[in-house]
């Protein structure tokens, strides 16, 4: 299967760490204001490019 090659190797971003991350978001007291998130996975610098440790 491509996607398992693809991914071979690596750990890529799943439901679970995006579904964190807005948990983490809206569960700041009131006083805290989050303007953006940004998420991105480490081993994937753009499409098609991957970084993979030795």
């Amino acid at each position: 299967m491509l996607t398992a090659r693809l991914y071979a190797g690596m750990t890529p971003l799943t439901a679970v760490d995006i579904a964190d991350a807005i948990l983490g978001a809206v569960t700041r007291p009131a006083h805290v204001n989050i303007d953006e998130i940004i998420i991105e996975p480490r081993n994937q610098a753009r499409v098609g490019k991957a970084f993979r440790p030795p």
